[in-house]
């Protein structure tokens, strides 16, 4: 009888940390989540039975983050049309009437966490790289007192036309490999 084995140092599980621009975003409560979809054209002739031929028509990556540390500080760095103002302990961020400029975009990475004491991953091959994205609303914070206030936000990826064909929205994985 043939036995399946199991691989257990590539079952992944646990928390991770995100950064945005080089800017670390803090804890998070509920799970971040990496989302990459597309639309394929498929196209099928009638003389055939099956498609012989498809065309991606669409590619999506989301990253959700719903962040834990939700203070005027923090919350600066994921609304791309606001401006933050501190004078001495007080701060402040004004918000609307402007628009999205090109260094608005800015990469964002997953690192894995390995453990419950928040050690990151030091294996870059575990993380991903969206290399163009930007902080899409809507942002809404909750108050109440079951519990913690989480702003939940989503990174979309957009296509960094500086890359190559194919390798233009992530990366998972190493990002110092040299492509073929």
């Amino acid at each position: 009888m043939a036995v399946k084995t199991i691989t257990s140092t590539d079952v992944e599980f646990g928390a991770c940390q995100v950064t945005f621009g080089a800017v670390d975003l803090g804890s998070f409560k509920g799970g971040v989540t990496f989302n990459y979809s597309y639309n394929v054209v498929k196209s099928k002739p009638d003389s055939l039975s099956a498609p012989n031929n498809a065309w991606m028509t669409n590619e999506d990556v989301v990253v959700t983050v719903p962040i834990l540390e939700t203070d005027v500080l923090s919350l600066q760095y994921v609304m791309p049309l606001g401006h933050y103002y501190i004078n001495g302990t007080d701060k402040k961020m004004e918000v609307g009437g402007d628009q999205i400029v090109s260094g608005d975009f800015k990469e964002l990475i997953i690192i894995p966490i390995t453990d419950g004491s928040a050690t990151l991953s030091t294996d870059e091959n575990a993380q991903i790289t969206v290399h163009k994205a930007l902080c899409m609303g809507p942002i809404e914070k909750g108050y109440n007192m079951e519990n913690e206030r989480i702003v939940t936000v989503e990174f979309h990826g957009f296509a960094d036309t500086t890359e190559s064909a194919g390798e233009q929205l992530f990366t998972l994985g190493d990002t110092d490999i040299a492509s073929a």
